[in-house]
């Protein structure tokens, strides 16, 4: 339906998950994306017929679904169980700036371990600010890849996402790559 017609396709896929979706957080974002799409010039109709048309189907589908359902439904009701149960505030999302050097800092292990402790509260997305280092970029999205049920999002400048990493990432299937450019 998406591929048909993509302004209609997602205006529906949007009401569908908004009558499907429990819970305040992905109510307002569904209520919020359906006041962006009843504009008929919303830049967000081109984006979805360039994905569309761009962006390997089951790959789409495949991190759609970790994002929405594990992080934002599944994690979300874990994390409230979580947050009701200790009292205190869980992130959804984890934010980790590695723009500086990891020598000393946190190691691809640690971010391993951190992933796998927020996983098991509900926190089924990270986002990920890398500098210049094609090996800490490497070992990164390898990382990233083990943690399979997660959403990540990895910001880098387009220099270093290369054939080598952009065929990782693929491969990885649960890692969106969000182009970094300097202002």
């Amino acid at each position: 339906d998406i591929e048909e017609n993509p302004e209609r396709g997602i205006r529906n896929l949007v009401e569908l998950l908004a009558q499907l979706s429990s819970g305040r957080f992905p109510k307002d974002f569904l209520t919020i994306t359906q006041q962006m799409l009843s504009n008929s010039e919303s830049p967000y109709y081109e984006l979805t017929r360039h994905v569309i048309k761009n962006v390997d189907h089951s790959l789409l589908k495949n991190f759609s679904l970790r994002f929405g359902y594990n992080s934002l439904t599944y994690g979300a009701n874990k994390i409230r169980e979580y947050e009701k149960k200790f009292g205190y505030n869980v992130p959804w999302t984890l934010v980790f700036d590695l723009r500086q050097t990891l020598t000393g800092g946190f190691s691809v292990n640690d971010i391993s371990n951190v992933l796998q402790q927020g996983e098991k509260i509900g926190i089924y997305c990270a986002i990920f600010i890398v500098d210049h280092n094609q090996v800490v970029l490497k070992e990164l999205i390898n990382t990233l890849a083990s943690h399979n049920e997660g959403a990540y999002f990895v910001f880098a400048d387009p220099e270093m996402l290369n054939n080598e990493m952009a065929d990782l990432i693929f491969r990885a299937g649960n890692i969106a790559a969000v182009l970094l450019f300097p202002l």
